[in-house]
């Protein structure tokens, strides 16, 4: 069974972006804005990847230049090229950040306590925020436990 409207892909995060690009930063159809918001998006999850890599080998001696080289590694990686430089690219960086997020919540939320535990906990905000960014996102953490 086919169904009509399997073409169509609900991504209502990834389309406010694009409206936010078009109206309120006046970008309109013009495409060098929209490149920008992609590559500050890519800036904040290179962010994320070093904060997750300093909590990932704090007990290393060397866990800023290990962090660093994650990061970096992430920054310039080929594969992440499409991502940042086409524009429909911007719901791939949208769900990594979602999920980048998830995981640093999920880590410092372990370690919190009252209601702080509750608001870093990524069960219930982070994998929404990744399946509104891409129709196949990464859902594989949701529900939560």
């Amino acid at each position: 069974m086919v169904l009509q409207d399997e073409h169509r892909a609900l991504s209502p995060l990834t389309t406010f972006s694009y409206l936010l690009n078009y109206t309120v930063f006046g970008n309109g159809p013009h495409p060098a804005g929209y490149h920008w918001v992609n590559f500050a998006l890519h800036a904040v999850n290179i962010a994320l990847v070093y904060l997750l890599g300093l909590l990932l080998f704090q007990e290393s001696k060397l866990k800023e230049r290990v962090a660093f080289a994650l990061a970096a590694v992430w920054s310039l990686h080929p594969v992440l090229t499409e991502s940042v430089t086409n524009i429909v690219g911007r719901a791939d960086l949208l769900a990594g950040f979602g999920v980048l997020a998830g995981l640093l919540c999920h880590i410092h939320g372990g370690a919190a306590s009252g209601w702080r535990k509750s608001l870093g906990s990524p069960d219930w905000r982070w994998p929404p925020l990744s399946g509104c960014s891409r129709k196949r996102a990464p859902w594989w953490c949701w529900p939560p436990c």
